[in-house]
């Protein structure tokens, strides 16, 4: 990891932090994407259900 953090830290380099940033992050979008499209809507929707009413049985004793 201290590569990186170097890799990062480097004056002469100045847009290669905004790139690796930039990267990154349509990585992880496009990761995401898939994932929701790829499990479905219904699992996600059923999840989070699920989680709220657990959280509110919790809540209520």
């Amino acid at each position: 990891m201290s590569w990186m953090n170097k890799g990062l830290g480097t004056p002469a380099n100045p847009g290669l932090r905004l790139r690796l940033i930039m990267m990154t992050v349509f990585a992880l979008s496009i990761i995401r994407y898939v994932f929701y499209f790829h499990c479905g809507e219904a699992f996600f929707r059923e999840y989070f259900e699920s989680k709220n009413v657990s959280d509110m049985r919790s809540v209520e004793k």
